[in-house]
């Protein structure tokens, strides 16, 4: 086995600056580095270095990753050889041309690097193992060419039969156990093969000829081999026939050596699922069995919900438990109608056929989604997921195998865009909207450069004063051409792209430098909510940013409210708690937002400076004419308990007003008094708020 200072690794990259990243962080662990800028020179040290990997940008200059991945591919005697594709194009062609170019595996750019050593590291590891295996198989083939490793011999002219010390010893016999006849040999054949080896020899005896067959044995002691027996009829000078010949090669150990190389080209190494390359063999061979018979066949695309954010918070290790965990799970619904596959990463695919009816399709899907009902236990940690599900039909949805998979993943990323959670069957409008989220991230990016994000303020109102205490700083985008674009159609994207951190960071600014503008021109002092993502907490730069906008905008820490929401708390870190601490010690106000939506225990909420509790909409929504809203009453009553202020979302009618202001809510916020204003609108809000004076005439 390769030690990491034996290892050469080619890293092929025209970006100066991810080639050098990439042979940094693998010279850290001591790995021999070798750099191309393109793909003709990456051939050509290939032929001079002979790497053991090769890690390569796809779009390249004067030769690119995918002719160059050709190139080396046809030229290399080890078919084995890991080449990963790093690539900026996450689109299903694209990794289907690197696969068909000869990729092993592919990295999708901008490269998490907490992950990338390991699947480097997982890479090689799989490369030594094929390469031993391969080895070994071609040493046992050579030594069962020469060694005899047991025989016999049967007497056409007495009809005597023996049998030499080495077969005996196969067959787990005592030194001075005897066989007595050919039949006996034969019934020590598996109860399966038992007929098969008895017409051959029953061919050899009728026809003259030799037979070469590979069969199991079984040992007197219940012991099972595989054994190629190669038999010769053997003729005198005469050219009559006088005895048969039999030699028994003992081919378990290569048996066992072809089954583990099958094993590792065919299944996952991490959950020991059927990989991507079986499940598709598998979906194309019951397709064809389907066309036949007129029946259909279901594919399923199932992918962990937020799994790069578990990353981000709790490392790649805790990631892996969950995807094993899951894996563990799924492999519970397996049967004779049903294949589970690990497809990619973080994807599972599932196949099922021989259905009676439509039930059994959503069927299936919904025990997929009751398998994440239980919190899956890193350490310490109850960590609860989440999964989206894409469900395409052959041939109701697409007329192919490969069709019917690539519509399920278009659905799954579908149900994932939708808030997870759920499964979606495939549409015709799949490969559109996956074109309009890539131009929803393109204008993004264009959008945040243009200052076109900007805070929207919904006040709070405090229910026994009466008076605004603070707002909620919610980002709108103002699109030049599309107006005013509403959270839900980009935020999903920001978090999923990263596009987050910037996007928050140019509505904190904003959002600062108006509520001191505001406190400066005499309208009162506020307090600004702002909303922080999980993907803020990865280091300490955001207690860093908030900081730095503080100081640039001159407004005091103690109007600044910190929103985290319980989804993220549920994924807690020791990291995120210190820089909650941290935020709390500049005397700002901790709130956990969307309260009760989560699986959070109350011992759990306790292990963060929490000031204020937000109930979610749905649950103020549920207050009726009747007065219901037994959740919404537990939380206050929960809150106040704990010595926490509690904000109502979603309020808009006098009734649900009524029922949180008799069970002591603090705070209101809510289309009831006012929905999210643009700055150029809050002034005039103000003055016209107090003018009625809402608030103070429904405690009168």
């Amino acid at each position: 086995m390769l030690t990491n200072e034996q290892t050469n690794i080619l890293v092929v990259d025209d970006d100066h600056v991810t080639r050098h990243m990439v042979s940094q962080i693998l010279k850290n662990s001591n790995y021999n580095i070798f750099e191309a800028t393109n793909g003709k020179e990456a051939v050509e040290l290939y032929n001079t270095v002979s790497p053991h990997i090769i890690l390569m940008d796809v779009m390249m200059p004067i030769m690119d990753g995918y002719a160059a991945c050709k190139e080396i591919r046809e030229s290399s005697n080890f078919l084995e050889l890991p080449i990963i594709m790093l690539t900026g194009l996450d689109d299903v062609e694209s990794v289907k041309s690197a696969l068909d170019s000869g990729a092993t595996d592919f990295i999708s750019k901008p490269i998490n690097w907490i992950l990338f050593e390991q699947r480097v590291h997982y890479a090689l590891h799989a490369r030594n193992m094929h390469e031993e295996l391969q080895n070994q198989q071609i040493m046992l083939s050579q030594a069962q060419q020469i060694a005899k490793l047991g025989s016999w011999e049967l007497s056409l002219e007495d009809n005597t039969f023996s049998i030499s010390e080495q077969l005996r010893s196969l067959l787990r016999l005592s030194p001075d156990e005897e066989l007595e006849q050919l039949s006996s040999l034969v019934d020590f054949s598996h109860p399966a093969d038992k007929e098969i080896v008895r017409s051959h020899i029953v061919d050899a005896m009728s026809n003259g000829v030799g037979y070469k067959l590979e069969h199991r044995l079984m040992g007197k002691d219940g012991s099972e081999l595989y054994i190629l027996q190669h038999a010769e009829l053997i003729k005198d000078r005469t050219g009559y026939p006088v005895k048969i010949i039999g030699i028994v090669q003992d081919i378990t150990e290569l048996k066992s050596s072809q089954s583990i190389i099958h094993h590792q080209n065919h299944y996952d190494l991490l959950t020991d699922l059927p990989n991507r390359r079986l499940f598709t063999e598998k979906v194309i061979k019951d397709v064809i069995y389907s066309k036949n018979k007129n029946t259909s066949v279901v594919v399923y695309m199932v992918t962990l919900d937020n799994i790069r954010n578990l990353s981000e918070s709790l490392g790649y290790k805790a990631t892996e438990t969950i995807l094993i965990s899951f894996a563990t799970r799924l492999k519970q619904l397996q049967s004779d109608h049903i294949v589970i596959s690990r497809f990619n990463d973080s994807t599972f695919a599932i196949m099922l056929k021989d259905f009676d009816d439509f039930s059994h399709v959503t069927g299936m899907a919904e025990a997929v989604l009751n398998l994440t009902i239980e919190p899956f236990n890193i350490d310490t940690h109850e960590i609860f997921i989440s999964v989206s599900i894409g469900i395409s039909i052959y041939p109701i949805d697409n007329n192919s195998a490969e069709a019917t998979i690539l519509g399920a993943e278009n659905a799954m990323l579908n149900a994932s865009k939708e808030g997870g959670g759920r499964y979606l069957f495939y549409s015709e409008h799949s490969n559109r909207q996956a074109q309009e989220r890539l131009e929803i991230e393109n204008d993004m990016r264009k959008g945040i450069e243009r200052g076109e994000f900007i805070p929207y303020f919904q006040p709070q109102i405090n229910a026994k004063t009466g008076k605004i205490t603070g707002f909620e700083a919610l980002a709108r985008w103002q699109h030049p051409n599309k107006g005013l674009v509403p959270p839900f159609k980009f935020i999903d994207i920001a978090e999923q792209t990263g596009l987050i951190i910037p996007l928050s960071i140019s509505i904190f600014e904003q959002a600062f430098a108006q509520t001191k503008q505001w406190a400066d021109d005499g309208l009162g002092i506020f307090k600004v909510g702002i909303n922080l993502s999980i993907k803020q907490f990865s280091g300490n730069d955001v207690y860093e940013d908030v900081n730095t906008l503080l100081k640039k905008t001159g407004l005091a820490s103690n109007q600044v409210d910190i929103e985290i929401t319980e989804s993220m708390a549920a994924t807690k870190t020791d990291e995120m708690i210190h820089i909650l601490h941290q935020f709390k010690e500049m005397g700002m106000e901790i709130s956990i937002d969307d309260f009760g939506t989560g699986y959070s225990s109350l011992s759990h909420i306790q292990k963060f400076p929490i000031d204020t509790i937000k109930i979610d909409r749905s649950f103020v929504t549920d207050i009726d004419e009747s007065g219901k809203g037994i959740i919404a009453k537990t939380i206050i009553a929960m809150s106040a308990s704990l010595g926490m202020n509690v904000i109502a979302e979603g309020v808009e009618t006098t009734t649900q007003l009524d029922m949180l202001l008799e069970h002591g809510c603090d705070n209101i916020q809510g289309y009831y008094f006012s929905k999210p204003l643009p700055a150029s609108e809050f002034p005039d809000f103000i003055a016209k708020f107090y003018s009625e004076s809402n608030l103070q005439k429904e405690n009168a």
